[in-house]
């Protein structure tokens, strides 16, 4: 199915009066807005049934007043054919399934042998209780949510800047590469990481091309470049000069006896932490907080040196630039039962057993995906579930051991928990 702008939804057909309730079959329902250059392209006479949401309205009014659904009615115990889902228009494009709404309660896909597909340009996907031969969700732009994903021997997941979230009860062997900054976190009872990424720090050169003696001697380049995000003057005048005539670059250190200071004032900037002197409004002048203009406040796209770009950047104490640089996927192979060992036939048998021990080898587990992003984020969970609840032990984000953070509630503060990070804020009166 190529679809423009769709909404599209699987549902069991139990939920649907007679006679919908007893068809043996899957059944497609399209609704769409009634125009002269709207038109659903359909072919049903092969094997493979082939249908296209065609919309050529002028691109000012394309999506005017626009409306596009698609239901899948599915009988129970039905294997789905291989099933392609393409989004061919530049709005977003949904799909939907699971027992998370209240008429899908107990509902889930089941592809057997088939493939499941979604692609195309920008795509949201939220599916549950799903399983196939392979799953593909290969998108430039737009989100997925894939929970309880069992018996699927291969998936590929690849992105430009959509956050991809999957999950699974089963032993899986994931290959990842989060490309701008390595923005992956893996959950699961026992993990075990070959990571492909190194830190590499260095002192980021100056587009124009020149060299501290250089500056420092002439002071003849743009200013502007020394940081994107303040405008600086000197206190004192430099060789009889005014101040208004000085020109710097950024630099480890600044030129004898000058002070740079603000013109703004401190409420006007945007934060920088543990760089600005509030007293005076002025930015430290440490090698850490000299770089950062032009590292971490640099976007990740226009970071580029040293052969490298399109990773983020975090200054060091010597003021050089450390990005953590993937040399391709890394290999993570995640266990749902805690304290279970790598290779299960590398154990005596008498040594321990299911599920800690088994039947398999390292990087050759029962699942084996491959998640592809730029610079969306990445996140796989691999937990049993035990009574009803799910309880991973170990937990990793860009490729080192973290702990999860647990929102805690008082009378006086809340916490708020966004990507690993807390903050706490004001209770509202």
């Amino acid at each position: 199915m190529d679809l423009d702008n769709c909404n599209l939804r699987y549902l069991p057909t139990r939920n649907y009066q007679f006679p919908t309730s007893l068809i043996a079959a899957i059944k497609i329902r399209f609704s769409y807005l009634d125009h002269p250059k709207i038109r659903l392209v359909s072919d049903t006479c092969n094997p493979a049934s082939y249908f296209k949401l065609e919309n050529t309205r002028d691109p000012a009014e394309r999506y005017s007043n626009f409306y596009c659904s698609v239901e899948v009615l599915i009988p129970d115990r039905v294997v789905l054919p291989t099933t392609s889902i393409n989004a061919i228009g530049e709005n977003v494009t949904t799909v939907r399934s699971g027992p998370m709404d209240d008429d899908t309660r107990n509902f889930g896909l089941e592809f057997g042998a088939n493939e499941f597909r979604m692609t195309g340009k920008n795509l949201v996907a939220r599916i549950e209780n799903v399983s196939a031969k392979h799953i593909k969700y290969d998108v430039t732009s737009g989100s997925l949510l894939a929970t309880d994903v069992t018996f699927t021997p291969f998936a590929t997941f690849n992105s430009f800047d959509a956050d991809m979230t999957v999950t699974t009860d089963k032993a899986t062997t994931v290959h990842y590469w989060q490309k701008s900054d390595n923005l992956a976190c893996l959950s699961a009872g026992t993990a075990y990481i070959d990571s492909a990424c190194t830190t590499q720090c260095g002192f980021v050169t100056s587009k124009y091309g020149a060299s501290a003696s250089d500056t420092e001697s002439k002071l003849a380049t743009d200013f502007r470049f020394l940081d994107r995000y303040y405008r600086r003057y000197f206190d004192k005048s430099l060789n009889g000069q005014e101040a208004a005539n000085a020109t710097v670059v950024a630099l480890t250190s600044p030129p004898a006896g000058v002070t740079r200071r603000l013109l703004q004032t401190c409420a006007q900037v945007p934060e920088v932490p543990g760089c600005i002197d509030y007293t005076s409004c002025s930015l430290l002048q440490t090698p850490k907080c000299l770089c950062k203009s032009s590292c971490d406040l640099v976007p990740p796209a226009e970071l580029d040196f040293d052969g490298y770009s399109g990773i983020r950047g975090t200054c060091d104490d010597e003021g050089k630039c450390c990005r953590l640089v993937c040399g391709g996927h890394s290999r993570a192979d995640l266990f749902p039962h805690p304290g279970t060992v790598r290779c299960g036939l590398c154990v005596p048998q008498d040594a321990c057993s299911p599920p800690t021990c088994g039947a398999w080898t390292a990087g050759n587990l029962e699942q084996e995906w491959w998640l592809t992003s730029k610079t969306g984020q990445i996140s796989v969970s691999v937990a049993a579930d035990l009574g009803g609840r799910s309880s991973p032990e170990q937990h990793y984000y860009r490729g080192e051991p973290t702990q999860p953070i647990t929102p805690s509630f008082d009378s006086d503060q809340k916490v708020l928990t966004v990507a690993g990070l807390r903050q706490k804020l004001p209770q509202m009166k």
